[in-house]
């Protein structure tokens, strides 16, 4: 199968939140990030999304600024591909950025490394929601929706509402 990506992947591990409709009510599902190039990134959540669905994605992205030690990235997205990952313990989601939401491209520049073996980890998904200056942030503590795939579809996540289902958050300062 041929890659027809336009950029390299670099393995990064930060925080995620994927947001979209299901079934006509606002989800959010938190998760993190497996790569990530320019043009789009691969999240590990316990929700499948199906291919072809729009996504607003949340990224937390750890700086090493003291003044400003996270960045929330937004973009819009379209889910391209998933896969139910027993290895990674959950749902590889495959998103393309459509549109980058204020200053996300130049953030996503700036700090994704330039080396495509490289590799950064950043904590375990948050807890709490994030205040992110955005208008277009997801609401916080939003209740996943009963979701029902057609039959084409892999089957869908049977979790229910939890603190996972929060958007990213910065840890208080220390």
């Amino acid at each position: 199968m041929e890659d027809k990506r336009k950029s390299p992947r670099v393995l990064v591990h930060w925080r995620s939140a994927i947001a979209t409709e299901i079934n006509g009510e606002r989800v959010t599902t938190l998760g993190m990030t497996n790569d990530i190039s320019g043009d789009g990134v691969s999240v590990i959540c316990h929700r499948n999304i199906s291919p072809n669905h729009a996504v607003t994605v949340y990224l937390l992205i750890h700086t090493g600024n003291e003044d400003n030690p996270e960045l929330v990235f937004e973009a819009q997205g379209k889910v391209m591909n998933t896969v139910l990952s027993g290895q990674q313990g959950g749902f590889r989601l495959g998103i393309q950025f459509i549109k980058f939401v204020g200053d996300s491209k130049k953030i996503l520049q700036k700090y994704l490394p330039k080396n495509p073996g490289y590799s950064v980890g950043y904590g375990e998904p948050p807890t709490k929601p994030v205040t992110p200056s955005a208008p277009t942030a997801p609401p916080e503590n939003v209740a996943p929706a009963a979701e029902a795939a057609p039959a084409a579809e892999a089957a869908p996540s049977t979790e229910t509402a939890s603190a996972e289902d929060t958007p990213p958050v910065a840890p208080p300062p220390q």
